[in-house]
């Protein structure tokens, strides 16, 4: 079973607080450069507002703190110092799940496209101060509308994985198909697939990113789209019920 509006909207506290530590939190190559150049005194003043900083964050979020995994309360807990830094990545795109959930929640009228990133700027409004409120009064969109984000956002994380076989070098077919002696065959045939259903506008009968064919990326782009794939294909796969007892934690992108 899906999770309902108020599940949702609790989610989305978490990862606005969650993303939000992490964003802000200087990238751990530079803090350890700035901490060999400071003297003990601006050491240990940093330290003592890292832990003040804790404080405010626990006290801000107040009663909701609950609605972290045991996994993000861990990461949360930690200071500026003392966060690492593969947690700090994986929170910091948890961005993009949280506009995914702004979206579910009417709070936002439309998904950016895959080629462009979430912003913390872009969500400043989101949820409202008034967290009370924010959960009583959530209301989602069509399961229909869900679903079919879910879908186009799977193909996306397909496209992504195809290109990481492509580069294999192996065959998609053994023995090979008539017509298809590539992955570049099938993702020509998909493309045109989805200029027909109106999913977007191909590109050289491809997937169109940041102004060009898919598969003319740079490895930096790549990275970057598919890393954003992932994460919104994760938030609509949990939106859609396929997790676990609604385990965020345990939500599945492999479908």
């Amino acid at each position: 079973m899906a999770p309902d509006a108020q599940a949702v909207a609790k989610r989305a506290i978490a990862l606005k607080h969650l993303a939000s530590f992490a964003i802000d939190v200087p990238p751990r190559a530079l803090l350890d450069r700035w901490k060999r150049e400071w003297d003990r005194a601006e050491l240990r003043d940093f330290r003592d507002k890292a832990r003040e900083d804790l404080v405010q964050r626990r006290k801000a979020l107040g009663p909701w703190i609950r609605c972290f995994t045991r996994r993000e309360r861990a990461i949360f807990d930690r200071t500026a110092e003392t966060l690492k830094d593969h947690d700090q990545m994986d929170a910091g795109w948890r961005i993009e799940g949280l506009y995914v959930l702004a979206w579910a929640l009417r709070a936002r009228d439309k998904l950016p496209p895959y080629d462009k990133q979430v912003s913390v700027r872009g969500l400043a409004d989101f949820p409202p101060k008034d967290l009370d409120r924010f959960v009583k009064s959530a209301r989602l969109r069509s399961r229909a509308q869900i679903e079919a984000a879910r879908d186009l956002a799977e193909f996306w994380h397909w496209r992504s994985r195809t290109r990481d076989l492509a580069a294999s070098g192996k065959p998609p077919f053994d023995p090979p198909v008539e017509g298809i002696g590539s992955y570049d065959d099938i993702v020509r045939q998909a493309a045109k697939g989805a200029g027909k259903r109106g999913d977007f506008r191909p590109i050289e009968e491809d997937f169109p990113a940041f102004g060009r064919a898919y598969r003319d990326l740079s490895d930096e782009q790549w990275h970057e789209i598919r890393s954003i794939t992932a994460e919104r294909h994760f938030a609509l796969n949990w939106l859609c019920g396929l997790a676990p007892r609604n385990s965020w934690e345990q939500t599945p992108t492999d479908s």
